[in-house]
């Protein structure tokens, strides 16, 4: 099962970031943290065996 949740640890817990509007369920992806614009980036995976939407902002 692949699902599209979206947490954010906040430096103690994890917090539920999933929004109406985000990118695919996906697996085998990247994520980082953009300090200058205060975002993360989520970076390709798959989904559904096709490769999914190359960058996406998060937040």
């Amino acid at each position: 099962m692949i699902l599209a949740n979206i947490w954010l640890l906040n430096g103690k817990i994890f917090l539920d970031s999933t929004q109406d509007i985000g990118p695919s369920p996906r697996y085998s992806h990247s994520m980082c943290y953009d300090s200058d614009k205060e975002k993360v980036l989520l970076f390709g995976g798959r989904a559904l065996g096709i490769v999914a939407d190359p960058i996406f902002f998060i937040c």
